[in-house]
C-alpha cells in the first residue's frame, strides 16, 4: 500500500513518505476517504512514537476525532436512502466492526475512550482499510502491469514476426501511443 500497514518491521522513514505523500495528494484535491484515513492514523501513530505518549490527552483527543472520521467516512458513502439508516447498520453492510461504531458514538457522546482503547481501534482501523481499500487497490494496479505487458509482449512478438526493425518499441512515456497507433 501507499503507506505501508502498521508493522513494526517497516522503516519509519517510509511510513514518513508515504504519509509526505498523502499531503501531496490532498494538495491536489479528491483523495479516497481510505487513503487520507490511512495517512491520518500512521501520522498520529508514528507521533506517539516519537513522543512517547507524553501528552496522553492531546493523543486521545486526536485518535478519538480519527475515528470518529473514519467510521463516518466509511458509512455515510452507504447512506442511500431518504432517512437516514442507522450507523450499525451501515457499518455491518461495509465489515467494519461494531465496536468502532459504539466506540465513535462514545467518543462523540460521552466520555473521552482510554489510550489503550483508541489505540486498538486505530489498528483495527487500519487493519480494516487494508482489506477493504488498499489490497484490493493493489490487486487492480497489478492486474493493470500484467494486462499492459501482455501488450507490450504481443506487440513486440508481432513486430519481430513482421521483420519490423525499423519500428522502436518506445519508451514508457509514450505507451499511449504506442497501444493505440494512429
Amino acid at each position: 500500500s501507499c503507506i505501508q500497514r502498521h508493522s513494526s518491521q517497516v522503516d519509519h522513514g517510509v511510513r514518513a513518505r508515504g504519509v509526505a505523500l498523502m499531503e501531496v495528494w490532498r494538495v491536489r484535491g479528491n483523495v479516497p476517504h481510505e487513503a487520507d484515513s490511512t495517512a491520518v492514523l500512521v501520522a498520529l501513530e508514528e507521533e506517539s512514537l516519537e513522543e512517547g505518549d507524553t501528552v496522553p490527552v492531546r493523543l486521545r483527543l486526536a485518535l478519538a476525532m480519527a475515528v470518529v472520521r473514519c467510521v463516518n467516512g466509511v458509512v455515510d458513502r452507504e447512506q442511500k436512502s431518504v432517512r437516514a439508516a442507522p450507523v450499525h447498520m451501515l457499518a455491518k453492510g461495509v465489515g467494519l466492526p461494531s465496536w468502532l461504531v459504539e466506540l465513535r458514538h462514545r467518543a462523540t457522546h460521552a466520555d473521552l475512550p482510554s489510550l489503550r482503547v483508541l489505540k486498538a481501534a486505530r489498528s483495527e482501523l487500519l487493519t480494516y482499510f487494508e482489506k477493504a481499500y488498499w489490497r484490493p487497490q493493489l490487486e487492480r494496479l497489478d492486474a493493470a502491469e500484467r494486462a499492459v505487458a501482455d501488450v507490450l509482449r504481443r506487440r513486440k512478438k508481432n513486430l519481430l514476426e513482421n521483420n519490423d526493425a525499423a519500428t522502436p518499441i518506445p519508451h514508457p512515456t509514450t505507451l499511449a501511443a504506442f497501444l493505440a497507433p494512429a
